[in-house]
């Protein structure tokens, strides 16, 4: 089993490693609690990072995350990322798409 990280804000987070490793840890435990297994029979989750483009500005994150919920699939069809590449003007459009229904 694999989880992906989608992050925006790219590669430069300290603590990366610790921090996926840590949610997947995490994650495997409450699958074993939700499937009624013991803990352990789960596990390890791989942890593979989401092959988007980085945001253009540092409050979009949300905007972008919310547009990742609905589009992502892991598939690489937009020029090579899994997700098309926003500009500040486009993501407000988004914003105000989101807001509006």
């Amino acid at each position: 089993m694999e989880i992906f990280v989608i992050d925006s804000l790219g590669k430069g987070i300290r603590d990366r490693k610790r921090i996926d490793t840590a949610v997947a840890e995490n994650m495997a435990r409450l699958f074993c609690i939700l499937m009624n297994t013991p803990e352990g029979s789960i596990g390890p989750l791989t942890v593979k990072q989401a092959n988007i483009p980085s945001q253009p500005n540092l409050h979009d994150c949300g905007v972008i995350m919310l547009k990742a919920m609905e589009i992502w699939d892991g598939d690489e069809k937009y020029n090579g990322k899994s997700m098309p590449e926003y500009t500040t003007e486009e993501l407000l459009g988004i914003r105000k798409k989101y807001v509006c229904e």
